[in-house]
């Protein structure tokens, strides 16, 4: 069983609603434009050079007071309520490059010739090369990068009248339905041509390729985020992943409804649900008097801290070089300063360019394996990514270990090079079907850039302030010898698409990418962070955190996040980047912590709740044993590798004695415990770890 079309449309919508947070409803209904202002000819933002077609007119009453975000982002900006909201338009930086110069596709080049099928760029442009790997970095790098890609983008695409997925390939209609409908002039479809010669997808003519949707311009509990069992994200009723097993499979839900994508990525939004939960247990323990939604949102603002610290201060200055970062203004403040660059006439509205192209340079991060790794960071599976797109069983069979397993091997693995080459779990097999039917990642990528009318790759280079390709014998920023790729696939210079020949650069400095995507990257984080009334280092006390409040959010990092939230116990201070001497394997307890006593309101408390007796031990089920205590705040469960033979020991084999004492100092929020197996524990293996992690007792320091 695999991806059914309409999960593939899902998995594939592609990069449009901004949300900083991540907490809005993105599924808005398609609205035509009779004036065929799609998702990418949006009112650009102030000061563009591009005239203003049509504007929102929504009305809001915004409270200038608030303390904490709106849902869907509106109100951030005072003076243009819209701006950095969810369900707006794209913005444009230069006029669109539409065939017709209204809303057709450019499918001619400059000297009137048809433009090459995105599919046959990718085969002769982008194939699986040598594929290097980035042996200073973790695949956390990618991982995160489309995190974030989620939480600011998302693209809805046409649908059939009932809401299901469009066909635009008469191949993949019913037999009794091909002949019926002329394809070709159905104008919510722009499919891409496969060749008859193609080396992979023989047989096939086309991929259905449904054109982004036109557009005229919380379940909670005690503050908490709603889980499934073992603190799992919560079940969906509708069936957005692959279901292999009805019995004991079921779908995630989270904020986007790309969380199925593949695994690493739902094991991250686990993380974060998890954060935040965490969060509202402390701070409950500490403010009491808070009700539900005090709760919610204080931790939803600190989440959201946290998500800014870990972009900007981690992840960011990997991505791009220091030069840039300084003069783009994306370098976080030091401790000890307070104080934001506020600018309402900054729009920090995603720029069609941004989301369609330059941000996706992060697919040629991507290896053709998934590690799992156990406590000890010993392999414990590798997986093909064609293996876990959609497969949640892969996590919920584990229970709940998978997210464990994942994280630890994000933060080991390397990722691959940055540049024009893509391993073929995302070219060749994406979302593949039960019947072998998969899509072309960078297909898709380049079809998306003539389906938003993003202007070709040398307009982009002169809006950078860098010298055009006149030549394909001499393109500058290219390695030596590219020009002749780009030949074969294109007939001029100008006709070379912006995905294309931006992921063909060579690095800039000591980021990841080339000049033009740096560019184009740098100015719209600078868009985000200035046009941000609630970014984090504010010194407003209201829309942000009093300067202890802020220092405490300085002390956390994502190691220390993944420490919490998770069984890590140990791992490097950057999980962005591998151990080595100057970023050396830690002991989570010796990582910093933030103390939320900071945020305590009257009275600080010392609060020591007690936990009951543990229960059982359940059966050991796929190597894993759950027991449970008596309700308390926190997490009621404990598990532990196992074997099934521990639960019936052969006769004089060794057995667990019984729990030593609570160590008496509370460390991190969380105190343990200890026993042995066997005689002083020399017995036990390696699976079958001596030293137990309590459930956490929390305290207040």
């Amino acid at each position: 069983m695999g991806f059914t079309k309409e999960q593939q449309n899902n998995a594939l919508q592609d990069i449009i609603v901004y949300n900083k947070q991540g907490f809005s409803n993105r599924n808005a209904p398609p609205q035509a434009s009779a004036m065929f202002s799609t998702t990418t000819t949006a009112a650009p933002p102030s000061g563009s050079d591009m005239p203003l077609s049509c504007q929102n007119s929504r009305k809001l009453q915004c409270d200038a007071g608030a303390r904490f975000r709106t849902a869907d982002g509106t109100c951030n900006n005072l003076r243009h309520n819209l701006w950095g909201s969810s369900l707006i338009p794209m913005r444009r930086i230069l006029a669109p490059a539409y065939q017709d110069g209204i809303s057709e596709p450019r499918i001619l080049g400059r000297n009137g010739g048809p433009l090459t099928s995105a599919r046959d760029i990718s085969n002769m442009l982008h194939p699986t090369g040598p594929n290097g790997q980035m042996t200073s970095l973790t695949h956390m790098v990618m991982q995160w990068g489309q995190f974030i890609d989620h939480d600011l983008t998302s693209t809805p695409v046409q649908t059939a009248h009932d809401g299901s997925a469009l066909t635009c390939c008469e191949d993949e209609a019913p037999r009794n339905a091909r002949g019926q409908i002329d394809y070709n002039n159905r104008t919510s479809c722009f499919p891409i041509p496969i060749g008859s010669r193609d080396p992979f997808f023989r047989g096939r003519t086309c991929f259905s390729f449904p054109r982004s949707v036109q557009v005229t311009n919380s379940n909670c509990q005690q503050g908490k985020l709603k889980t499934s069992s073992r603190d799992l994200l919560p079940k969906d009723q509708e069936e957005t992943c692959v279901v292999h097993n009805p019995a004991t499979d079921y779908c995630f839900k989270a904020g986007d409804i790309r969380v199925n994508e593949q695994m690493a990525l739902a094991s991250m939004h686990t993380v974060w649900l998890r954060q935040h939960n965490r969060l509202v247990e402390q701070l409950a323990l500490i403010n009491p008097h808070w009700d539900d939604e005090r709760l919610f949102q204080e931790a939803r603002k600190i989440v959201g801290a946290l998500i800014q610290q870990v972009t900007y201060g981690e992840w960011l200055p990997i991505v791009l070089d220091p030069g840039r970062m300084a003069r783009n203004d994306l370098n976080l403040l030091g401790r000890g300063r307070q104080g934001s660059l506020y600018d309402p006439e900054v729009d920090a509205s995603i720029r069609n360019v941004f989301g369609t192209a330059a941000f996706r340079f992060g697919h040629s991060l991507i290896r053709d394996t998934m590690s799992q790794l156990t406590h000890n960071y010993m392999d414990a599976g590798s997986w093909r990514l064609e293996q876990i797109f959609g497969n949640t069983s892969q996590i919920l069979s584990s229970q709940g270990l998978g997210v464990d397993m994942y994280m630890r091997g994000l933060v080991r693995d390397p990722p691959n090079m940055v540049d024009r080459f893509f391993t073929a779990e995302v070219r060749n097999h994406l979302f593949q079907d039960g019947t072998g039917n998969s899509l072309d990642l960078i297909a898709f990528n380049i079809q998306r850039g003539r389906d938003h009318g993003l202007p070709p790759y040398n307009a982009w280079r002169r809006y950078c302030g860098l010298r055009p390709v006149t030549s394909f014998n001499n393109m500058p920023d290219q390695e030596f010898g590219t020009g002749q790729a780009f030949s074969m696939v294109y007939q001029h210079p100008d006709d070379i698409d912006i995905f294309s020949g931006g992921i063909s650069e060579l690095r800039e400095g000591g980021g990841l990418v080339g000049p033009t995507f740096a560019c184009l990257i740098a100015e719209q984080f600078r868009n985000v962070k200035i046009g941000d009334r609630f970014w984090y280092e504010t010194s407003d006390r209201n829309t942000g955190f009093t300067r202890a409040q802020l220092e405490e959010i300085r002390r956390h990092s994502l190691s220390r996040i993944l420490c919490d939230v998770t069984a890590i116990t140990q791992i490097q201070p950057n999980p962005f980047r591998q151990v080595s001497i100057a970023n050396s394997l830690t002991q989570c307890q010796d990582l910093p912590e933030m103390n939320l006593m900071e945020w305590a309101e009257g009275p600080r408390r010392i609060v020591d709740p007690q936990w009951g007796m543990w229960g059982k031990w359940s059966q050991c089920q796929q190597g894993v044993q759950m027991r449970y205590s008596n309700p308390c705040p926190g997490s009621p469960e404990e598990s532990r590798v196992c074997t099934s033979t521990m639960n019936k020991p052969k006769p004089g084999g060794p057995v667990w004695s019984p729990w030593g004492s609570w160590n008496a100092m509370c460390v991190r929020g969380k105190q343990w415990r200890q026993r042995v197996c066997g005689k002083n524990g020399a017995e036990c293996s390696l699976e079958r770890s001596a030293l137990v992690q309590g459930s956490g007792r929390i305290r207040g320091k």
